[in-house]
């Protein structure tokens, strides 16, 4: 029988091949230009043409001349569709692979690439029904939709469609868990993790009195591969106080989202996200004294080098089509590099050393390391699902990163640039804060309301404390005595005695504080009020 008589195609094979063809090759073309996953805005595209083109092939493959109902079909299509992404996702994988990526599993990504794969189904079963009815409207019977000859075919071909229907419906789950055990990160072999809530006393590193801080003007880089680590100055560090008390909030205008203090404390960095610049504050008077554009996209995070000259800016947007960190020069106030990332850069750190720039992506998994003296990427390093930070210890031997969907704080040997051991902690980790003296890491679990404390040479949770609505950001005072969180949801920051593990203050900010930065002597800090357009300060020294 003829295939247009029989009624089996939307359009010609040819053109299916061609849409197919297109589709592959926008898909794997994302791959090598770094603009796969869901940050490409070519991905929805994709993953709805491939099973409407794909889908169609397959029907006319598997039901040669067997023809169904309507509902039989839509739903064999919608089947089809789904199968159609599964394999889709475990190619992806392999593409990904063969380009020598990392890759991650996320179930939100997944699960919104099958629903564009069954859209993708059913938008061209839908045309090609359409076009069937159109054409049997208009009389042209050699393309209409009809039946086979005999019932008994009809018969046949219901129960193979059956058949395969079935075939999916078993298949599918136990493909799909396959596909997630295979791609995701397994647990690494180490020491037993604890989640106590005791509190286990931490010897001090320290043998000598704390160390102190630099003032003065910011240290210039020299023109050499690496920016030397700024000297320390005479200015001593003040002790800090239980409760501080609350200053006179800092206007810098909408969308204040992190702050980041410059090395020197002389100047305070702020990302407007949504306003799209960089607000710095002069800390010895309180007021914005340069507004800096950032072309590129949204500023979401900052990050000093050790020697104070250069910022660098994680850049992205809700609707990922941009991901990248810009190089701000702050002796110009001037963007001067952009190097691409994987997928969104949440709070990058450099090493000690100023060497080195560890940014996580969040959406692949992955750590990328930046040769500061290039500004390329020299290694990837796979970490559990969506870091959030990284923070190094004080010698740069190991860097600690929250991995928030994965409930685990990550330890990884900077050495190597593999990752050694993991912790697991709260729900939802957020930040984390490396203690300026003692083996010990803070780290905010957002969706747990606590902060979890982890001894660093045991590599186990000492204590966990509740503390406000959403901790979102965590830091330590410069003298170690306390650590402060901001409570997002809450509009406070909890302050966490060190000694005893417990909040002995909790401090009303502005309206959804995302952010803490302390000034290196300790006696004040900043916290960002991403609806309010201020910063709250903090009198850390009591004074």
């Amino acid at each position: 029988m003829n295939d247009r008589r029989d009624g089996r195609r939307l359009l010609r094979p040819s053109l299916h091949l061609y849409v197919l063809t297109f589709t592959l090759t926008i898909f794997f073309g994302q791959i090598p230009l770094g603009l796969f996953a869901a940050q490409s805005p070519l991905d929805g595209t994709a993953h709805v043409l491939l099973p409407a083109a794909a889908t169609s092939l397959l029907y006319d493959a598997l039901y040669h001349r067997v023809a169904h109902s309507a509902t039989q079909y839509l739903c064999t299509m919608a089947l089809l569709g789904v199968s159609t992404e599964m394999v889709w996702e475990v190619l992806e994988f392999g593409g990904d692979a063969a380009f020598g990526l990392s890759w991650q599993v996320d179930n939100a990504d997944t699960m919104n690439d099958i629903i564009c794969g069954i859209v993708g189904a059913l938008l061209g079963a839908g045309i090609r029904l359409w076009i069937w009815q159109r054409s049997s409207r208009a009389g042209a019977p050699r393309i209409h939709y009809r039946r086979s000859r005999s019932q008994e075919r009809l018969m046949v071909g219901g129960k193979v469609g059956l058949v395969g229907a079935a075939v999916v419906v078993v298949l599918a789950p136990p493909g799909y868990l396959g596909y997630l055990a295979w791609a995701t990160p397994h647990p690494l072999p180490g020491p037993a993790v604890l989640t106590t809530l005791s509190r286990v006393p931490i010897p001090d590193r320290a043998t000598g009195p704390v160390q102190t801080l630099a003032t003065g003007a910011p240290t210039l880089a020299p023109a050499s591969t690496s920016e030397t680590v700024a000297a320390r100055g005479p200015g001593p560090v003040v002790a800090s106080v239980p409760v501080p008390t609350v200053g006179t909030p800092v206007p810098v205008g909408p969308t204040p989202g992190f702050v980041v203090i410059a090395p020197r404390g002389h100047h305070a960095y702020v990302a407007n996200r949504a306003a799209g610049t960089v607000t710095v504050v002069d800390t010895a008077v309180n007021r914005v004294t340069a507004t800096i554009p950032v072309s590129l996209g949204p500023p979401q995070y900052l990050a000093f080098s050790p020697g104070g000259r250069m910022v660098y800016i994680s850049v992205w947007d809700e609707a990922r089509t941009v991901a990248a960190i810009a190089v701000l020069d702050s002796t110009t106030n001037a963007v001067v590099a952009t190097v691409p990332m994987r997928s969104r850069p949440f709070l990058a750190a450099v090493t000690p050393d100023g060497r080195r720039l560890y940014v996580p992506n969040h959406d692949s998994g992955s750590i990328s390391v930046v040769d500061t003296a290039t500004n390329a990427v020299t290694a990837e390093i796979r970490v559990p699902a969506h870091p959030h930070r990284v923070e190094f210890s004080p010698d740069g031997r190991r860097a600690y990163t929250a991995d928030h969907e994965s409930n685990l704080v990550a330890v990884i040997d900077t050495a190597t640039d593999t990752v050694v051991a993991e912790v697991r902690v709260g729900r939802s980790p957020h930040s984390v804060a490396v203690h300026p003296t003692r083996p010990l890491v803070a780290d905010a679990d957002y969706d747990s309301d606590s902060v979890t404390m982890i001894d660093t040479d045991a590599e186990r949770v000492v204590a966990t404390i509740p503390v406000g609505d959403g901790p979102q950001d965590v830091t330590w005072a410069p003298d170690g005595r306390f650590a402060y969180v901001a409570d997002v949801n809450a509009d406070t920051v909890s302050v966490i005695d060190a000694a005893t593990m417990t909040v002995t203050a909790t401090v009303p900010t502005g309206d959804a504080p995302t952010s803490v930065a302390v000034l290196p002597d300790g006696r004040a800090a900043y916290v960002t009020n991403l609806h309010d357009g201020t910063l709250t300060v903090l009198n850390l020294a009591g004074e």
